[in-house]
């Protein structure tokens, strides 16, 4: 009896099998499997879309935050622009404050000389120093120092066309007068 069971279940099983393959083939020939395949295409192609609507974000995001760096720095260079402005501003001010003071100074020295031209001032004479005997014999030892020092530059001159050595000091008076 077993066996007989088994042999049936067997023969069913392959009717199930083959009945399942003619429903499949059925199936696929009829619309729904056409339908059903082009809902998985489109499924298909939802996905990639999710995908690149992803990256496509990412991307947008990131061009945003740089935008977003470069107005910051925009706004930088802005606010130096204006500084630097208000600084030459300043500059300019003051440089038109020394200007005008310059041009008022070249005023009065213009007016001065033009004064100075005109009015001549009268020459004062000279006051002549009362020449005291002390004054005399001051005078008096200049001249002969001087007199002696030319004697002895005379001297060290001739010592130096002959060859001879020459002391210290006339040396000296040489290089002094050659200075002078």
């Amino acid at each position: 009896k077993i066996s007989k069971l088994e042999k049936k279940k067997q023969k069913r099983v392959k009717l199930l099998s083959e009945l399942k393959k003619v429903k499949i083939t059925e199936l696929q020939s009829t619309d729904y499997y056409k339908v059903d395949s082009r809902i998985k295409l489109f499924e298909t192609r939802v996905k990639e879309i999710n995908r690149d609507l992803i990256k496509w974000s990412n991307k947008r995001k990131n061009y945003h935050k740089k935008m977003l760096d470069l107005y910051r720095e925009a706004k930088e260079f802005r606010n130096f622009k204006k500084e630097m402005e208000n600084k030459l501003k300043e500059n300019k001010d003051v440089a038109d404050h020394y200007y005008q003071h310059y041009l008022e100074i070249m005023n009065r020295n213009e007016r001065d000389i033009i004064k100075k031209i005109w009015l001549k001032p009268k020459a004062k004479p000279q006051r002549r120093e009362i020449i005291t005997p002390r004054l005399e014999s001051i005078i008096i030892r200049k001249k002969m120092f001087k007199q002696f020092k030319n004697e002895r530059l005379a001297i060290a001159l001739e010592k130096q066309k002959l060859g001879k050595k020459l002391d210290f000091y006339e040396f000296k008076l040489i290089l002094d007068q050659s200075k002078k």
